[in-house]
């Protein structure tokens, strides 16, 4: 049973290494430095039997979750709408993307989560224009907040051999 204060955090880590990975890889590092307690589920490792206990989870847990997503995941926004309980949100939207060309289904699902979010992060003003241009009402509060973190300073030796 997780801790009080908890963060799920949903989205891709790596490999491979990317945007939202690489952010997912420095901002977990980030949390575990300052002793956040938190658990990451990236939705494309996770076996079907994991993703189908986690949605249950996400179902049938009265407490209060604390959910952070990095990337769109169908079947665990579907479980924020269907929650009975209220969770706290946050939705971190990387480029918008992926959520322009949702089939019309998604659309629907994703409308309907985006009324569950309590907080939304842009990593930059265009974001907002691709989400709206797609039909999509960006959550309030809202605020712009780059993805870019520093690597940690073990990270720093062997991203700065790349450059040789």
């Amino acid at each position: 049973m997780p801790a009080p204060g908890h963060r799920f955090i949903l989205g891709n880590m790596p490999p491979p290494l990317g945007g939202v990975s690489t952010f997912m890889h420095r901002h977990v590092a980030e949390l575990r430095r300052r002793g956040v307690p938190h658990s990451v589920r990236d939705w494309v490792k996770m076996s079907p039997s994991e993703r189908a206990l986690f949605f249950a989870r996400l179902l049938t847990d009265p407490r209060r979750l604390r959910l952070e997503f990095n990337a769109y995941e169908t079947w665990a926004m579907l479980a924020v709408v269907l929650r009975p309980w209220p969770s706290r949100v946050l939705l971190r939207v990387h480029s918008g993307g992926p959520e322009s060309r949702l089939s019309p289904g998604r659309q629907w699902l994703y409308r309907r989560f985006l009324r569950r979010v309590d907080e939304t992060v842009l990593v930059g003003p265009h974001v907002r224009d691709v989400l709206e241009g797609a039909g999509f009402i960006v959550p309030e509060p809202s605020r712009i907040e780059p993805a870019f973190i520093a690597p940690p300073e073990e990270d720093e030796a062997p991203i700065l051999a790349t450059y040789a």
